[in-house]
């Protein structure tokens, strides 16, 4: 029995240490979740070089944290192309936690996801 209840303490231990993190960033404000969606900046972070000044094919990784409270537990990352002589980015993104899907789109490469800034 009181191996048990040492275990079971060792657990909870554990899971209290894991959601530290996701339980400090929630409460710090670090990620928006009293906004709505379609209200929140996606402009550009002005990262990526501009293909009207670059000819060179360029490839980017980005990464900027989830939207909403998933943002207190990961990151969503994209990967933005360019070929050569290219005028336009194609972006790369699984989209969906239900049924993730490789979405490739022409778009900003470089935009903030959802009120949260990327990095490159």
């Amino acid at each position: 029995m009181r191996m048990l209840l040492r275990g079971m303490l060792s657990l909870v231990a554990l899971l209290a240490l894991l959601l530290a993190g996701p339980v400090w960033i929630l409460a710090s404000n670090q990620v928006v979740t009293n906004a709505h969606w379609s209200s929140l900046d996606r402009s550009s972070a002005g990262i990526a070089p501009d293909p009207a000044e670059n000819s060179e094919a360029v490839v980017q990784v980005y990464s900027a944290r989830a939207y909403n409270w998933r943002g207190a537990f990961g990151e969503h990352i994209w990967i933005a192309t360019k070929a050569e002589n290219a005028d336009s980015y194609r972006l790369h993104q699984v989209l969906s936690w239900r049924r993730p899907t490789v979405v490739s789109s022409i778009d900003t490469p470089d935009r903030a996801w959802f009120g949260n800034p990327p990095h490159c």
